[in-house]
């Protein structure tokens, strides 16, 4: 298997543009979730329409004189839009839990953080995780071009090589899972260490969320890629199933701790990393049996691979 690896990083080394994507790819993925990580604002961005001037700890107000377009909110400029009739009217894209929370604020005189305390604490780490899983995934869907150029002829090579099956069709998802993995892990852990990113997250645990990461993302491109016959099929395929099961999983944006957008968050195994990191950082118990469910329906999936 050392030699079929080796053949395939040959092969990578040889297509430039393949080669440079390799190379780059992951390491730039990782120092953007870091720049976007650490340009996440920890306070509540409100446009209030008209004059009226809202001065309290945690919120941004930026008054406007008309009422903003929908998509600013869609775009996440704002938060809410907030106006003052008898009291304060709130209008916002984050769910009925975030406008009750920020009314409490407007209205009751509660702290952003006593009004917010039942909403998810997500930090640092936490933040960098939902970022990376989304990209990590999508990374890995990019990286089988091999592997589908191979698949009319995979029984040939078998035969005329002697190879064993077993270590043939793992070579490509092993590849995957070492260009995904060895950049993005020691970028991370040398950002945790010089930055200090978190003070609850250990190296090894930062690694183990990576680990799991990489390993889902190259074993779901794989059983994915195996199910299709051209790249192209199996790309769009894998690329919409991973934007839509990151979105609804809570990659990007808060979910409530209660509800159906709660429940279905817990379909996908994108949320339980993200929760691992919630808990690290907010000291509660780490979900280490979640971890490990997710590596072995990894290892399930390279599994069905073989039933294709």
């Amino acid at each position: 298997m050392k030699q079929l690896i080796k053949m395939i990083f040959y092969r990578i080394s040889q297509n430039t543009i393949y080669l440079l994507m390799a190379l780059f790819i992951p390491p730039l993925v990782a120092i953007a979730a870091i720049i976007y990580t650490n340009n996440i604002e920890n306070n509540v961005r409100i446009a209030v329409i008209g004059n009226e001037a809202i001065s309290i700890p945690n919120i941004t107000a930026i008054n406007q004189e008309e009422k903003p377009m929908l998509s600013e909110l869609v775009q996440g400029k704002y938060d809410a839009i907030v106006w003052k009739e008898d009291e304060y009217k709130i209008e916002t894209l984050k769910g009925e839990e975030f406008e009750i929370a920020l009314d409490r604020v407007l209205n009751q005189g509660e702290t952003v953080e006593e009004a917010f305390k039942s909403k998810e604490q997500r930090g640092v780490i936490s933040n960098l995780m939902g970022f990376l899983t989304m990209l990590i995934l999508l990374l890995g869907s990019m990286l089988y071009k091999f592997y589908y150029q191979e698949r009319s002829g995979t029984d040939k090579r078998i035969v005329v090589s002697k190879v064993g099956y077993l270590k043939y069709t793992l070579s490509h998802p092993a590849v995957v899972f070492i260009i995904l993995f060895v950049p993005t892990a020691t970028i991370l852990l040398l950002a945790n260490s010089i930055l200090s990113l978190s003070q609850t997250v250990t190296n090894m645990q930062l690694l183990l969320m990576i680990f799991t990461l990489c390993l889902l993302s190259a074993s779901f491109s794989f059983c994915v890629a195996s199910m299709f016959k051209t790249e192209q099929n199996g790309s769009l395929t894998s690329t919409m199933v991973i934007i839509i099961t990151s979105l609804v999983s809570g990659s990007f944006i808060e979910i409530s701790k209660a509800g159906l957008a709660r429940q279905i968050s817990y379909l996908f195994p994108q949320r339980y990393i993200i929760d691992f990191a919630i808990n690290l950082e907010n000291e509660n118990t780490a979900g280490y049996v979640s971890i490990a469910v997710i590596i072995a329906i990894s290892i399930i999936m390279l599994i069905l691979r073989w039933n294709f």
